[in-house]
């Protein structure tokens, strides 16, 4: 009988180990899911897309600063701009000068001169256009926002010209030559790349905050069945 009683309290407490176990192991695969949930989501943040107009303006030399509104959601690292450019056929964009403000022209947010790498899209007419790209490293929270462009140079030093479009951005441009100053207009082609962290729904937490006093329980069942 003592033998017997032995044997059933090394089956009960090996049944607890396994028991323990598998909560440890449930309660960590529920970590890592939700944990899965909240990381950064990761690609178009804005998209200032629609019909493309036989239009361009030059941005080289400073004979255009052009200021591009877009809106993000929530918090978002920014991390990397795309514009439709153009430039004569057998030229090259390879430079810009670019900012990010809370206004037009502004440039509270960032601001720098990047080296632009260009994807080929279609000859038009003389010119060839290019979906050309810059990496940036930018933190905002909801909002509006302005992307100012200047200063493009290309490699043969020709004309560098950013397609317009009837896109849904609004649009502002100042011609110091002509004396214009943040005049409106149809807006540019472009795009905003970044992350926004996504955060748990209630219901998430709660099966999160169910699993933890489910856990509490099991362990007050081990220590009364080790005593």
């Amino acid at each position: 009988m003592l033998a017997e009683g032995s044997a059933t309290r090394r089956l009960r407490r090996a049944d607890g180990k396994l028991t323990w176990r598998r909560s440890i192991l449930g309660l960590a695969i529920l970590s890592l899911t939700l944990s899965a949930m909240s990381q950064a989501q990761a690609g178009i943040v804005y998209d200032n897309s629609g019909p493309v107009l036989s239009a361009f303006q030059p941005i080289q030399g400073g004979t255009r600063v052009i200021s591009d509104s877009f809106t993000v959601g929530g918090p978002t690292t920014l991390t990397a701009v795309q514009l439709g450019l153009s430039v004569l056929s057998g030229d090259l964009p390879v430079n810009v000068d670019w900012s990010i403000g809370t206004s037009a022209f502004g440039s509270d947010v960032s601001s720098g001169s990047a080296a632009l790498s260009n994807a080929f899209v279609e000859p038009f007419e003389s010119l060839s256009v290019y979906e050309s790209s810059f990496s940036l490293n930018a933190t905002v929270t909801s909002g509006t926002y302005w992307l100012t462009i200047q200063n493009a140079v290309s490699a043969q030093n020709s004309t560098v010209f950013w397609n317009v479009i009837a896109g849904p951005s609004l649009s502002l441009v100042t011609i110091p030559s002509e004396f214009v100053f943040g005049e409106p207009e149809s807006s540019e082609s472009f795009q905003i790349f970044g992350s926004n962290a996504s955060v748990p729904e209630p219901s998430s937490l709660t099966l999160c905050g169910m699993a933890a006093i489910a856990l509490s329980a099991l362990a007050r069942r081990k220590r009364k069945a080790a005593n």
